[in-house]
């Protein structure tokens, strides 16, 4: 079992270096301006005792025990929701360093304010739109991997799919409009979406880039984690939400493990959400 899992995982690697086409994945947009989707075929998310030690707060050590869940298929956005998204459907934009344009993915929103962004896109639709589950995000971003890393330690490797503090790119804060107020443009700043490879799902900067709000309430206590699709929504604090996938801001080695969790008005200029929503009718 454990020779056909590794098996497994280097093919899914494989996807993940060479890239993925999205031509081989059902794309849907139910509107000019709404975000493109991608279809998540349904299938099992293996969690091992290792991730579940990293990613939950107070979790016990790591043990050899694979947990697996049942995923059905559901549409997920194939990048981070945009600024230029945003304004299409909300009107003004947050706060963003200097230089920012529309294929940036939308930052300094609150998870309340992302919310309310998949409520008014489901007004705009008529489908329903939400945050994706904790689960659906991990499952997604796994790509198909029984791994915890669906990609391998090699920092190349990691270069090719994700932007990180080894890769990030500079602009000038909002707080320096002029060059000389700074003396060089030494801001993170988030890169335009799909400038990388995107994974066998054809998802594009699920790691690194913006954190990603997800709906599930952060769990500090205990180990629920996975729940199946409905994760951990109504389990845990809800005044603070989960954030998963690392930013500009953290390491390569450190993005794929990244779970933190923000207060439900929190703001950052390096996290940011992408949609989900059901599979279309027949």
């Amino acid at each position: 079992m454990k020779k056909a899992v590794h098996f497994l995982c280097l093919f899914v690697y494989a996807l993940w270096v060479t890239g993925c086409s999205t031509e081989d994945h059902k794309l849907l947009k139910d509107c000019d301006t709404c975000p493109e989707l991608v279809e998540m075929p349904s299938g099992e998310l293996w969690v091992d005792g290792l991730e579940i030690a990293n990613t939950v707060s107070g979790a016990p050590g790591a043990s050899d025990e694979f947990r697996s869940v049942s995923i059905p298929g559901f549409m997920l956005g194939r990048t981070e929701v945009t600024r230029g998204q945003w304004r299409a459907l909300m009107g003004a934009l947050p706060p963003a360093p200097l230089g920012y344009g529309d294929d940036q993915p939308v930052a300094n929103v609150s998870w309340k304010q992302a919310r309310e962004f998949v409520k008014r896109l489901s007004q705009k639709t008529g489908q329903a739109y939400r945050l994706p589950t904790e689960t659906e995000w991990v499952y997604a971003g796994r790509a198909g991997a029984s791994d915890s890393r669906p990609f391998a330690s090699s920092v190349d490797q990691i270069n090719r799919v994700a932007w990180h503090t080894g890769n990030r790119e500079f602009s000038r804060s909002i707080d320096c409009p002029a060059a000389s107020d700074c003396g060089m443009f030494n801001y993170p700043r988030l890169s335009a979406v799909a400038q990388k490879r995107p994974n066998a799902f054809g998802l594009y900067d699920m790691y690194g880039n913006a954190g990603e709000w997800v709906e599930d309430a952060f769990l500090r206590d205990t180990v629920q984690w996975p729940q199946g699709p409905a994760g951990g929504a109504k389990r845990g604090d809800l005044r603070v939400r989960v954030v998963r996938g690392g930013s500009v801001l953290d390491d390569p080695m450190d993005l794929v493990s990244n779970r933190t969790g923000f207060g439900v008005d929190a703001v950052s200029d390096f996290v940011g959400f992408r949609v989900a929503r059901a599979l279309p009718g027949p």
